[in-house]
């Protein structure tokens, strides 16, 4: 009976062209090779399995070869074959996990001066590099730099980013990249076709994707599965062998999903986790649907990651809207990612949170419907205001009117009573006439200029009555204390401020007042003090903090309402400067 070799030995490529998925890396090498440039030391950098030390020994032989210095060696003279064994004095392979130390680079350091024992170069093949010592590396540089002429080094690694960067700049880089799933399934096609294995090809594809691009792992998955299906490989006995749930798992998820039903979805993950599978696997496979549905909902032209395909079925495809698998694949994701952090002391516990608040999430509301509860709540907050009557007299010159005697408006008005003073510094006094109309009529420019630059600024301005200007101080007027602290100073006042002048051509201020609300009649108690009556106005204690005086805002309450949202947290805006 002839000795079994794993299929990761034996269909280990020979040649450079039966390296795939690294064209990159294979054209480089082999002009190389072909116009005698070759380097003196290489650094290999990739995930495992896609080929890196594989190209190493390819190269120490494309070099060393009987019958002269080739991108394609022989493979039948004995320098190929003592290299193919292992067994070969010229190439070196070092396990630098192993050997990570000063004293071992200081070894290898005498070996390097000794002459090939019998080839053209001595290769040493230096595996998992970043895992040398800070010492180390800084004691093998001067030898990278400037090795003698009959040495080549070839280092692999698989973090790249561990390796220091004097070493990095010492070495031609060549970045290996994880194979395609079409790659790899057509390999292991081939190799089953060899091999004289019967497989399914979509079980083919559950094998290449359970790999995660690495065609060894791959290899040793095939070998796998070939002796536990003993005749044939299907879907079936490789999700039995590695434990992957089956579709009518992620089909019932996908329904647990729609429904929103907590109750149903916590039943599921108890009868999975008593069948010994996973939460983890289910939310891999439920991640590949929801991504391969939003890639048709986008139309982009993309390779399936979903072996099974149930939401492309003609029943299942308005499940989910766009916005919806959006929001989904985003919840998934991070309960994915919180149930494969390490050191969870209740894994089961953790798999029900997780669920439970995947399928308790906030439903994904469109944008028209978000423009359109805004446009409900912009209604709402213009339908107040305080009258206001014309003043007695000329009325003063508009900010956007041009300099020169003053043009009184077709309505000028004032407040019917006294308005308080200004919240901010320069605000006009009380009682002053002040000219709408003009200012009024541009008052729309100002806000269409800052809705594209600062949207959050208007939002506090929807809240606020524009009264006009007196002079070159624009005034408004709010009952809300949110939207006075909001426009009081900061920068939210420079720019309203500094689009008000943009508008009107020259340097402009504002000033912010708080709205009047008188009580209604019948209120005031007999006799009570009149509150233009300076002599009865005493000044009064100040009132207790309200913690409760946002949720009566009429903007924020209007938008907690809509979105069935609460307050968690209350934060004033910084004081002026």
């Amino acid at each position: 009976m002839a000795e079994h070799r794993a299929f990761a030995l034996k269909w280990r490529p020979a040649k450079f062209e039966d390296v795939v998925g690294q064209p990159h890396v294979i054209r480089t090498l082999t002009n190389e090779l072909t116009q005698g440039k070759l380097g003196h030391a290489y650094l290999f950098a990739g995930p495992r399995g896609t080929g890196k030390t594989t190209c190493a020994r390819i190269l120490a032989r494309a070099v060393n070869c009987e019958k002269g210095m080739s991108a394609t060696p022989c493979g039948e003279c004995a320098m190929c074959r003592d290299i193919l064994a292992g067994r070969c004095l010229d190439v070196i392979e070092i396990d630098a996990a192993s050997n990570r130390g000063i004293d071992e680079i200081r070894d290898l350091r005498e070996v390097v001066r000794l002459s090939p024992a019998r080839g053209r170069r001595k290769v040493f093949i230096l595996d998992e590099a970043h895992m040398l010592t800070g010492a180390a590396g800084n004691a093998f540089l001067k030898t990278l730099e400037e090795p003698p002429a009959h040495v080549l080094f070839i280092l692999a690694t698989t973090n790249a980013s561990d390796i220091l960067p004097t070493i990095h700049s010492r070495c031609q880089r060549f970045d290996f990249h994880q194979l395609g799933l079409a790659t790899v399934t057509a390999t292991l096609k081939r190799i089953a076709e060899a091999e004289g294995i019967k497989a399914d090809e979509p079980a083919l594809v559950m094998i290449a994707k359970s790999a995660r691009g690495a065609m060894r792992d791959a290899q040793m998955l095939l070998e796998q599965s070939a002796a536990f299906a003993v005749e044939r490989v299907t879907v079936a006995s490789v999700r039995e062998l590695l434990g992957l749930v089956e579709s009518e798992w992620v089909e019932r998820f996908l329904g647990v999903l729609k429904e929103r039903d907590v109750k149903e979805g916590l039943a599921l993950l108890d009868s999975l986790l008593e069948s010994g599978r996973g939460l983890d696997e289910l939310l891999g496979e439920v991640q590949e649907e929801l991504r391969d549905a939003l890639m048709r909902k986008l139309g982009a032209q993309v390779t399936p990651m979903a072996s099974a395909g149930l939401l492309a079925d003609p029943e299942r495809a308005g499940w989910f809207t766009e916005e919806e698998l959006a929001a989904l694949l985003a919840h998934v994701r991070r309960a994915a990612e919180e149930l494969s952090a390490r050191q969870i002391a209740h894994p089961r516990i953790a798999a029900e949170l997780a669920m439970a608040r995947l399928l308790r999430r906030e439903r994904a509301v469109s944008w028209p419907e978000v423009e359109e509860a805004l446009q409900r709540v912009n209604a709402a907050l213009a339908g107040g205001g305080a009258v206001l009557k014309a003043p007695a007299g000329p009325a003063p010159r508009s900010v956007f009117q041009p300099a020169g005697p003053a043009v009184a408006p077709t309505r000028p008005f004032q407040a019917s009573a006294p308005l308080p003073p200004a919240s901010s510094a320069g605000a006009p006094a009380s009682g002053v006439s002040i000219q709408p109309d003009a200012f009024g009529a541009r008052w729309a420019e100002v806000l269409e200029r800052l809705k594209g630059d600062a949207p959050t600024v208007v939002a506090y301005l929807r809240g606020v009555r524009c009264l006009g200007a007196e002079g070159d101080t624009v005034i408004l007027e709010t009952a809300s204390a949110f939207h006075r602290q909001g426009l009081e100073g900061g920068e939210m006042r420079s720019t309203v401020e500094a689009a008000l002048s943009s508008v009107a051509g020259r340097a402009i201020s504002l000033a912010v007042r708080a709205a009047v609300v008188a009580p209604p009649p019948g209120l005031r108690p007999a006799g009570a003090a009149s509150a233009v009556d300076p002599k009865a106005a005493a000044p009064e204690a100040p009132a207790p903090p309200d913690p409760d005086w946002v949720e009566r805002e009429p903007l924020v309450k209007s938008t907690l309402d809509l979105f069935q949202a609460r307050v968690v947290d209350r934060k004033r805006p910084p004081p002026p400067k």
